[in-house]
């Protein structure tokens, strides 16, 4: 005669079998960096739709677009006396042909789960093609011209991972390098500035000058905000690196700035 186990037991015995798998691939670095020495930046496209127009734009995406990310946050460390000269060095890697799970929208906590074990499995087996990297960022080029696009972005410290989703179009490579500069801090340990629902930068930390006065229209973004507040209630994207800048919380909290 067959057993039937009652559907709470069985959840409790997954729970039982997951809790050592789930805690093992949570152990990983410090979330924010002791920055005696520069972080090495692997960043590894993708053509996400494998679309010929896409693949067009990857033969564009060089190193001259990682270096000038790089020369932003030394300049930005320089605003705060960080000791070190170059925070991050980023560096192209080839193109790969596998992207980490994205989560899906909407998901249940046991959905969740299988997809926070499957992306550490993604990053421990994931070949870096010699680049010895501290931080692995996927650059994942879209076939869409939105900004932002609708796929949600992700940076995860414990992994030193960064997902980006880009729209691969010439006029917003600016922004893209925007998007990737925010994604990056997240791994050393930056918060998101902006409200969940509405996407406007939280005051006073997600506004560049919260001082201003009159607070309205500010010209930067704080660049973990990502967007410019131009008057109450209204903000507009960032579109390039010169229209942001790292503001004090999150220099705080990626060790910056002493508390």
């Amino acid at each position: 005669m067959k057993t039937i186990v009652p559907r709470k037991l069985r959840i409790l015995l997954l729970l039982i079998i997951l809790a050592p798998l789930v805690w093992f691939f949570r152990i990983g670095h410090d979330p924010v960096p002791d920055w005696q020495q520069t972080l090495r930046v692997a960043v590894y496209p993708y053509n996400v739709d494998d679309h010929v127009d896409v693949e067009v734009h990857l033969e564009h995406f060089g190193q001259d677009d990682l270096d000038q990310i790089g020369a932003y946050f030394a300049e930005q460390a320089d605003r705060y006396h960080l000791p070190l000269s170059r925070p991050f060095e980023l560096v192209l890697g080839q193109p790969i042909a596998r992207s980490p799970p994205m989560p899906a929208q909407n998901q249940s906590w046991l959905g969740r789960l299988q997809w926070a074990i499957s992306l550490r499995l993604w990053r421990i087996r994931f070949d870096d093609q010699g680049l010895d990297p501290d931080i692995v960022a996927v650059a994942r080029f879209n076939a869409v011209t939105e900004v932002p696009p609708s796929q949600h972005s992700i940076g995860i410290a414990e992994l030193r991972l960064a997902i980006a989703n880009l729209p691969a179009v010439t006029t917003h490579r600016g922004y893209g390098r925007v998007l990737l500069a925010h994604e990056l801090l997240h791994t050393v340990g930056a918060q998101d500035l902006y409200h969940p629902a509405t996407g406007l930068p939280l005051y006073p930390s997600g506004y560049a000058e919260p001082n201003r006065d009159p607070r309205h229209p500010q010209d930067q973004a704080e660049l973990m905000a990502g967007r410019i507040p131009v008057q109450p209630g209204r903000a507009v994207q960032a579109m390039s690196l010169d229209q942001t800048r790292i503001g004090p919380r999150t220099a705080r909290e990626i060790g910056w700035l002493a508390d």
